[in-house]
């Protein structure tokens, strides 16, 4: 695992980002953003749908009542948006998620 404390685009927004690899290849790539409001989420929202087309699955309120989740299932990567909040602080973050990787990745878990 690999943390980075800023964006390698040097985007202003980014508060830091983690990459995960397995096998010698990235597995996840996780952005927290400096911004953790709730307009911040629903921007971010609407860019992953027109990005990728697609509309997210969501928990309803009954489970979810601290935090949203919004989950993107787009050919071998799942991509969930986050915002937690935590006492004292909240996180917003993206996490992209190689499917295939992560299978292989839980299975060697699973041996062990």
């Amino acid at each position: 695992m690999w943390i980075a404390s800023a964006a390698l685009s040097n985007s202003s927004s980014v508060e830091n980002v983690r990459l995960t690899f397995f096998e010698d290849r990235l597995m996840e790539v996780i952005v927290y953003f400096k911004d953790t409001s709730v307009k911040k989420l629903n921007q971010l929202k609407k860019k992953l749908e027109d990005t990728y087309n697609t509309t997210p699955k969501s928990p309803d309120g009954t489970t979810e009542t601290v935090f949203k989740t919004y989950r993107f299932e787009t050919p071998g990567t799942s991509i969930t948006l986050r915002r937690i909040t935590k006492i004292g602080k909240t996180e917003l973050y993206i996490q992209y998620l190689h499917k295939k990787l992560h299978r292989k990745f839980l299975a060697s878990v699973r041996k062990n």
